[in-house]
């Protein structure tokens, strides 16, 4: 099956980007890369998302300086921020 659902896979072949799509799929893993470190530090912004309780799914832009983010270990990104009072995700 790899690392796409049927309903991905799906909206990609419709798309015309099957290939690409399994090139890409090949860098998702459970595990952060050796090395992310610097990378996440540098960053400025990153998207969170998540489900809510009833199942519903949020995107928010968090933005900071270069260090906001950290990885402190193979399955952990931390942010030092906070998001907004009325942010869903909050």
């Amino acid at each position: 099956m790899g690392v796409f659902h049927e309903g991905e896979r799906a909206v990609q072949k419709r798309a015309g980007v099957s290939a690409e799509a399994r090139s890409l799929g090949r860098g998702i893993s459970s595990v952060l890369p050796a090395g992310i470190g610097p990378f996440v530090e540098a960053q400025r912004m990153v998207i969170l998302a998540a489900a809510d309780d009833r199942g519903r799914l949020w995107a928010s832009l968090v933005l900071g300086k270069p260090g906001f983010i950290s990885a402190p270990d193979e399955h952990t990104l931390s942010l030092a921020a906070q998001l907004p009072a009325a942010d869903p995700l909050r």
